[in-house]
């Protein structure tokens, strides 16, 4: 189902953002998402307080999303209405050699930096499964 970028939240969203870092996550059937056995190396284990493993969630979670912000070069760009705001540069120019951003707002600042992650690769709006 088509769900706008500026409306993902929670597991929509991880399920989107690791979509398009090309990670295969699986749904733990009770409450998000969890990285398969041959990404763990890569991303790491995330563990709780209690020692669980924790589920992906860069959208919460500042060890997943913060690599994120900083390897595409984010930036905060201020507080819109009690919102977050985070640009992201989309690499285009225009005929002045300007490049254009993607904007996204969000409600803390690693939910407006994965919402413009995803804007950035998708677009206005997203396909997600429709069990999320």
């Amino acid at each position: 189902m088509k769900i706008k970028i500026k409306d993902l939240t929670g597991t929509a969203l991880d399920w989107a953002v690791a979509t398009f870092q090309g990670l295969k996550i699986e749904y733990d059937g009770i409450s998000h998402w969890v990285v398969s056995d041959k990404f763990v190396k890569q991303l790491g284990e995330h563990h709780d307080a209690t020692g669980n493993q924790c589920g992906y969630s860069p959208s919460t979670d500042r060890a997943q999303g913060g690599p994120i912000f900083e390897r595409e070069d984010m930036t905060v760009s201020g507080k819109n209405n009690g919102a977050t705001e985070v640009r992201l540069r989309t690499g285009c120019q225009n005929k002045r050699g300007v490049y254009t951003f993607s904007t996204q707002r969000g409600p803390s600042l690693l939910t407006a930096a994965m919402r413009c992650y995803v804007a950035n690769k998708a677009g206005d709006d997203v396909d997600v499964p429709g069990e999320l």
